[in-house]
């Protein structure tokens, strides 16, 4: 994220595992948390912070607020960049599957109707098509399968409690996937049903993946950040009905 605020450090959170020698992701939402906990303060992270999390990560950046919160950190906000509430209950290799498949649809590939995806075809197919800029061998693709299919298991199921930390949202209109909506068989309680002290919602004019790299969204995120800091120094709030596009 481009953040113009020279004076706001940004730290990035990295799932552990995606790095292949740090070995097996963690399991559990709570395992996750534990060890982003770890990290922040090993690196003397600000405790007065804002967290954002993309897409299913905003699940976790939610449930790092909680955990921090217990942990008497100052969580100013949590930024949810298209995060639905439709978790399906999946196994690890289901969910790491799943992720293959829509990888090789993404790169235009066509798989064998029927037959299981192979991810060393897969990833020697997408390396075919030009230079990734994550995954730079195939230990690394492997390894971001295997987290991905860890966290898309652990937040199977997953209901929110509610927060007392201000939360915002930016949402697309392809925010929720059809084919997790008909599987996800528990009840869904949606973000604005959750009853948060501090919450408001804003439609992003662009899809899923366009979203982290539209400037107008960047911008509008930053603006939500500050609009919460101004806040806090006893500026006035926007109105509950203001866009930060505007």
């Amino acid at each position: 994220m481009c953040i113009r605020d020279s004076d706001r450090p940004v730290l990035g959170l990295q799932a552990r595992g995606l790095d292949p020698a740090e070995g097996e992701p963690c399991g559990t939402t709570a395992e996750i948390v534990d060890d982003f906990i770890g990290v922040l303060e090993k690196a003397d992270a600000p405790r007065s912070l804002h967290l954002a999390g993309y897409c299913v990560g905003g699940i976790l950046a939610y449930e790092l607020a909680a955990g921090l919160r217990l942990r008497g950190w100052d969580v100013r906000s949590v930024l949810l960049l298209n995060t639905s509430l439709y978790c399906p209950p999946l196994s690890v290799s289901d969910a790491a599957r799943e992720k293959l498949v829509s990888v090789a649809a993404e790169a235009g590939i066509a798989l064998p109707e029927g037959e299981e995806p192979d991810a060393a075809a897969v990833f020697k197919a997408v390396s075919s098509q030009g230079p990734d800029p994550i995954e730079a061998d195939f230990a690394e693709f492997e390894a971001g399968l295997r987290v991905f299919g860890s966290v898309g298991a652990a937040v199977s199921g997953y209901v929110p409690a509610p927060g007392d930390f201000a939360v915002r949202l930016f949402s697309t209109d392809d925010r929720d996937d059809p084919s997790d909506i008909e599987r996800t068989a528990h009840p869904v309680t949606d973000w604005p049903d959750l009853g948060l002290a501090d919450y408001r919602q804003y439609h992003v004019p662009v899809d899923h993946f366009e979203m982290i790299v539209h400037e107008p969204t960047l911008k509008a995120v930053e603006d939500a950040m500050k609009d919460i800091d101004d806040g806090r120094r006893g500026q006035s709030e926007p109105r509950e009905d203001s866009s930060p596009y505007a």
